[in-house]
């Protein structure tokens, strides 16, 4: 493993009064902030017509604002909780926004599906816990970890969020490496901060039983959380105690050389004052964004993490220039498809920022979308112009972060006129479908397109009524001839009622022995499975 010594960058700023410079390379969009309210961690969300939305949670609610065309928050929907919280997390997958506290409210599930209209509960489980600290979904398996609970505090507790309500897979403990705070997984891999005890690295790939891969507790203070590059290489961590540690880069190519590449900080009031404090870091291709409680939200440029330099920055709290609390800039969400990031302030709200930064592609395109189609979701872009491009490759991902490659199409070498190209995904997710266009040259330097977005609900199955007022018939019907298993599952997601079908276009099930609720039809089969709600009010 290639060694590098850890250096610390402080940025001086002796021309400027850094009191009056709040931000560079950001711009502000729009700022949400009621009176008298004390916030916590943001979450973005897109729905089915690509409007985009935040999720920011407060002492006592937690709110749902829509992004309009004009850059402005407005409030859609929001929930008084049954318990005051400092600290809410928030995820998202597929229609569904799932949302913890360290009150006694456990897993909150909100269905986002009636958007940009309104929100509702559509399930609350306190039986694996009431209180957490992090929750977070490994999309594309479809997996939700909760850490820093009252029932599992040195572990983790996992769901099946394919299904609705949620599947509880297991609790278990990680042995050996105490309390976790905060968790990034993918895949069958868990990357864990353990707060004093530093940063582990876990195989969860059979969830009742994980196993323990690495570790690095080589570093002071508390392993707040983190966040890893997508070739896995590489873990970037914060530690929030104690005052004014750097972020730390972390190599973890070799499981068995943990090691540190790099330490950074850049504090806007240095010299004066350096001990500003990170808290949520989040990777978005080179550059890693991050919120710290007394700068705002800095964006650092790390394509060579040996030499980190921030690129940009919007300070929230402009005024906290003490650097002796954890007062300021909360969470941080840069996914959004159109580049927009959300900032949530204890103090100041919740902020909708512009990243001005400038990423010149080599071949000149005109256009790029993508569209829903009858078979699946259609990509289409135009070059005005190329020059030694050698080939496209389309990627793929589930949460705007973490990207794969679906096809390659051959470029056209060189060209002065307008080229056109299509393709069509025919197998989408179920969900959110992010996109974007890795154009190589032939000497193999790449750069990407924008992102973009496209909204698929693969329907295995659908049936009437959905709002039963009288004891009818529920009639399924499937788009071809289907096997598999039929449930019904109430509010608390327990089962009542059962059948399997074989062979069938339809089934008929009765409702007489149903009481007045809200229920979930659900459908599985070897490879798929689908849950829609219906309500009984007789």
């Amino acid at each position: 493993m290639l060694k590098y010594y850890t250096f610390i960058f402080v940025l001086f700023l002796f021309s400027k009064d850094i009191n009056s410079q709040i931000s560079d390379n950001m711009t502000l969009l729009d700022q949400w902030n009621p009176t008298g309210l004390s916030y916590n961690d943001v979450w973005g969300y897109v729905d089915a017509s690509n409007n985009e939305y935040a999720i920011v949670g407060s002492y006592s609610k937690i709110h749902f604002l829509q992004i309009t065309n004009s850059n402005t928050l407005t409030l859609v929907d929001e929930f008084t909780s049954g318990s005051t919280s400092t600290w809410r997390d928030f995820k998202t997958y597929g229609e569904y926004a799932y949302a913890v506290t360290e009150g006694t409210e456990g897993l909150l599930v909100y269905d986002l599906s009636d958007l940009p209209n309104s929100v509702t509960l559509s399930n609350q489980t306190t039986t694996e816990f009431t209180k957490a600290h992090n929750i977070y979904i490994d999309e594309a398996n479809g997996k939700l970890y909760v850490v820093g609970s009252n029932t599992q505090s040195n572990g983790l507790i996992i769901y099946d969020v394919t299904t609705n309500p949620p599947t509880h897979l297991a609790s278990v403990e990680l042995t050996g490496g105490g309390y976790v705070h905060d968790v990034f997984v993918r895949g069958d891999t868990a990357y864990c901060s353990h707060g004093y005890n530093g940063f582990y690295i876990w195989d969860v790939s059979v969830p009742s039983s994980p196993s323990f891969l690495a570790s690095y507790t080589g570093e002071t203070g508390y392993n707040h959380s983190s966040w890893v590059s997508l070739d896995g290489n590489t873990a970037y961590y914060a530690r929030e105690v104690g005052v004014g540690l750097p972020m730390t880069v972390l190599d973890i190519s070799d499981y068995n050389d943990l090691s540190v590449t790099s330490n950074f900080k850049f504090p806007l009031l240095a010299p004066t004052s350096v001990d500003n404090v990170p808290h949520n870091p989040y990777l978005l291709g080179d550059y890693l964004i991050t919120s710290y409680y007394e700068d705002g939200v800095q964006v650092f440029e790390v394509s060579d993490p040996a030499n980190v330099s921030r690129v940009a920055y919007y300070d929230t709290y402009s005024s906290n220039t003490q650097y002796n609390g954890y007062h300021g800039c909360w969470g941080v969400y840069p996914y959004l498809p159109s580049g927009k990031i959300l900032a949530s302030d204890n103090t100041n709200g919740l902020f909708l920022l512009e990243l001005n930064l400038p990423s010149p592609l080599p071949v000149e395109f005109s256009h790029f979308e993508v569209k829903e189609k009858k078979d699946g979701i259609q990509l289409s872009w135009t070059t005005e112009t190329e020059k030694d491009n050698d080939f496209f490759e389309i990627e793929k991902s589930t949460d705007g972060e973490y990207f794969f490659s679906i096809k390659k199409i051959t470029g056209s070498g060189n060209a002065t006129i307008a080229h056109h190209y299509n393709f069509l995904d025919k197998k989408p997710f179920d969900g959110g479908n992010y996109y974007r266009i890795k154009q190589v040259d032939l000497d193999g330097k790449f750069s990407y397109t924008s992102i973009e977005y496209a909204f698929w609900k693969n329907e295995i199955f659908k049936f009437s009524p959905t709002l039963l007022t009288s004891d009818v018939d529920l009639k399924i019907e499937f788009p071809k001839t289907t096997n598999g298993l039929i449930q019904i599952l109430n509010s608390n997601g327990q089962l009542v009622f059962s059948k399997k079908i074989k062979s069938q276009n339809e089934s008929i099930i009765p409702t007489s022995f149903l009481k007045n609720g809200t229920y979930f039809l659900q459908f599985n089969d070897e490879k798929t499975k689908q849950s829609i709600p219906f309500s009984v009010l007789k």
